[in-house]
């Protein structure tokens, strides 16, 4: 039996349709009915992924860039920042005009700045935004956080605004693909995907001599590198590309299908 992990965005869904291929699950299911364990792995808090997560296909997730692991409906493990860590990175971000989003493993929030940010990225307006339950971060968070993302303004150097991050604070990946919204994604010091697959591996009793991971960003590359097996999508940045063992076509040219074909998966 081998454990595959699927990054979501622009790895299962493709961001033209905002649907998975029909490819991907006709290929997931097979694979599924041939006995192998499935796992969503995101940097998404897992209230933004059950939409996807079907029980009966999916065995558990990796949410958060390796916070969170649940396994049959049962949460694993949960890495959270401390609350001074929230309150530093949020105060740098008002100093700074930076947009701040913000998410525990069950809630989402967003600061002035950050919603700005996220209406422009989306194309959403304020209502509805709102009405994917994401709500106004003022600062103090209401419940533990798993994961942040740091939108810089226009003009601000990056590397400066970093160095004044708590050192508890890992940058797991630099958003720079986004040209329009650089920045950088969080999660507490030491936590990546990878690190969230080894200690789920590790608590459900598998090996990581059977694991297969795909993704297209720069925050998949730990998971790529963990995995027995790393496959890259065809629409993934050179460095990812780099990291992996095995490049499959673009999502939207049935990469998911034919990688897991490649495989012998099914």
């Amino acid at each position: 039996m081998s454990y595959l992990f699927f990054d979501i965005d622009n790895t299962l869904l493709s961001h033209k349709t905002f649907t998975i291929p029909q490819s991907a699950m006709k290929a997931l299911w097979e694979v599924k009915n041939h006995g192998h364990q499935l796992f969503i792995a995101s940097g998404r808090g897992r209230n933004s992924i059950l939409e996807y997560e079907d029980p009966d296909l999916f065995d558990g997730s990796i949410t958060g860039s390796g916070a969170h692991g649940h396994y049959h409906g049962n949460a694993l493990f949960n890495h959270t920042f401390s609350e001074e860590d929230v309150i530093a990175i949020s105060d740098i971000a008002k100093e700074t005009g930076a947009g701040l989003f913000v998410q525990s493993d069950t809630r989402s929030w967003m600061s002035e700045a950050g919603l700005e940010v996220f209406k422009r990225r989306s194309g959403r307006t304020e209502q509805q935004i709102y009405d994917m339950g994401i709500r106004i971060f003022h600062g103090i968070p209401e419940e533990p956080i798993c994961k942040m993302d740091f939108f810089l303004p226009v003009g601000i150097d990056g590397e400066e605004v970093y160095r004044r991050f708590p050192e508890t604070v890992e940058i797991c990946r630099a958003l720079s693909e986004y040209k329009a919204f650089p920045g950088a994604e969080l999660t507490p010091k030491g936590i990546s995907k990878g690190t969230g697959i080894r200690e789920l591996i590790e608590l459900i009793g598998g090996s990581m001599e059977d694991t297969y991971a795909f993704g297209d960003s720069d925050n998949d590359i730990e998971m790529l590198k963990a995995c027995a097996v790393g496959t890259a999508m065809g629409n993934a940045s050179d460095m990812v590309k780099q990291a992996a063992d095995y490049v499959t076509a673009d999502i939207e040219e049935d990469g998911i299908y034919l990688a897991l074909k490649h495989f012998g998966l099914f």
